[in-house]
């Protein structure tokens, strides 16, 4: 159960690493730079917005005339910087996507063949453990449960209830019993086979 845990929560605590990890602060003010929202502060070297015009790392008042010539002309407002920080994003998700539907590909495969290992094992165990019920027995007698007239080759006998009768067979609604010397079909209805 433990390597199920463990699986299953990899994904998330890598996910989870992943949006928690601070970016490369080195990366990050250097397209700050490259764009010019930003600049260095000149007495502390701190990054600071373009339009400051105090330092809020060091206080100190920033002229105009301090400021740090403009970015090279060949950068503009869509820098390929910009598209390049999207693409890092776009790919940090990618991944992330990418790992999420993997473990959860290898969590379905792991559980598919445990369940299907565990059914076939079961199947064999209740196979083998299975007791083959004995054949029922026909019964040997049959006991008459209401008054029946019996007709004979020479009259008529009335069975009181209760009469047990040697059992031969039974076909659908009939039971055919033995009486003096012949076979007789009467009513299961009429006896305690149901």
């Amino acid at each position: 159960m433990a390597f199920f845990i463990s699986i299953l929560l990899s994904p998330i605590i890598g996910i989870v690493i992943a949006l928690v990890q601070k970016p490369n602060e080195a990366v990050v003010e250097k397209r700050r730079l490259q764009t010019g929202a930003s600049r260095k502060c000149p007495f502390c070297a701190e990054l600071i917005k373009k339009e400051a015009r105090v330092c809020r790392y060091c206080g100190r008042d920033i002229s105009p005339s301090d400021e740090e010539t403009a970015p090279p002309a060949n950068i503009t407002a869509t820098s390929p910087a910009i598209t390049d920080e999207s693409k890092d994003k776009f790919n940090a998700w990618g991944f992330t996507v990418f790992v999420v539907l993997a473990g959860g590909l290898i969590i379905g495969g792991i559980i598919t063949l445990n369940t299907q290992s565990h059914g076939q094992a079961k199947v064999a165990a209740t196979n083998e453990n299975a007791v083959e019920p004995a054949p029922t027995r026909p019964p040997q007698f049959v006991t008459i449960t209401r008054s029946l007239s019996l007709p004979l080759q020479n009259g008529t006998d009335v069975l009181p209830v209760g009469t047990q009768l040697e059992f031969v067979s039974q076909k659908g609604s009939e039971v055919h019993i033995r009486y003096r010397d012949g076979e007789y079909a009467i009513p299961i209805s009429a006896t305690d086979l149901k």
